[in-house]
């Protein structure tokens, strides 16, 4: 940065000013050279190129001590500033190094983002506070497409992407349940086979999303036709209209968290639909200090996930 500071009579030079700021700290010539480990010689010829290239005198001459001028002070105030500056950039790159700061853009499945996700980058921010984190929901193809474009910095979806530019961090595994009213039928059997599901009202998920993929392929392979009678691109909607008695449905058990007690009856679905989740990232961008730090924090909360 000092090389780009030119004075009419010549220009500033590191070791010049590093001379100058320990002089002035240490007080003598002597001193500065110890703190520096030059020679005595080599502070008193620095200087005084530094005089000459500032065009005023920085010190007056006091036995063996060095007393700033009035002109002296008012250049060390400046080269003060100069340092902390540098100082606070060496500190942040040392942070963003670490982890300990910077902005991570999280993507995540609705069902995720919602509620497992959140809960998790809710606790790894507290525990952060130098680091800014941004959720988004999004389909599957559209996370993809994010991670790809790096808008999102990784993605935490079903596992796997099926795309080489992706690479994968397994969580977990999660199990479909079938979600009922409080007061249906089917609430006295422990467990709920497809049969059973495709003589009911019926609410299913739309768009393209690996639930539903999972969801339809379990079905046709029990050839189980259900009755639709409403749909949601969420399963948190899904969930609630199932609690208000439209029907019943087949969802990830993590959206049955956060819903009022007895809003709906929660069995297990035989056979059952089972599909892993896990954390994407593009392989052709190297992560940053502060989603590497994510990335390992939500690997060890993984055991919680259930």
């Amino acid at each position: 940065m000092l090389y780009l500071i030119g004075m009419s009579t010549g220009h500033l030079k590191p070791r010049q000013i590093e001379a100058f700021r320990a002089a002035v700290a240490q007080g003598s010539a002597t001193a500065a050279a110890d703190a520096l480990f030059v020679t005595q010689p080599a502070i008193s010829r620095l200087l005084a190129d530094l005089e000459d290239a500032v065009g005023f005198s920085l010190f007056e001459r006091q036995g063996r001590g060095l007393q700033p001028t009035v002109d002296g002070l008012r250049l060390y105030d400046a080269v003060e500033r100069v340092y902390l500056g540098l100082e606070t950039v060496a500190e942040t790159a040392r942070a963003i190094r670490e982890g300990e700061s910077g902005k991570i853009r999280i993507g995540a499945l609705p069902v995720y983002a919602d509620g497992l996700v959140a809960d998790q980058v809710g606790g790894f921010a507290a525990s952060h506070p130098g680091i800014r984190v941004e959720l988004d929901a999004a389909d599957r193809d559209d996370l993809i497409d994010g991670l790809l474009a790096r808008r999102f910095d990784l993605v935490v979806s079903t596992i796997p992407a099926g795309a080489s530019s992706i690479g994968e961090i397994p969580l977990g595994e999660r199990r479909a349940v079938c979600i009922l009213p409080p007061a249906h039928p089917l609430t006295a059997r422990h467990e709920i086979g497809f049969g059973e599901i495709a003589t009911y009202p019926f609410i299913e998920l739309t768009g393209t999303n690996p639930f539903k993929s999972a969801i339809d392929q379990a079905l046709d392979r029990a050839k189980a036709e259900t009755r639709v009678v409403a749909a949601a691109h969420t399963q948190r909607a899904i969930s609630l209209m199932v609690g208000a008695g439209a029907g019943i449905s087949i969802v990830d058990p993590d959206v049955c968290r956060d819903l009022p007690p007895g809003r709906v009856v929660v069995r297990k679905l035989t056979p059952g639909i089972a599909w892993r989740f896990g954390i994407l990232h593009n392989r052709r961008a190297t992560p940053a200090g502060a989603a590497s730090r994510l990335i390992e924090y939500l690997k060890g909360q993984s055991g919680d996930t259930g």
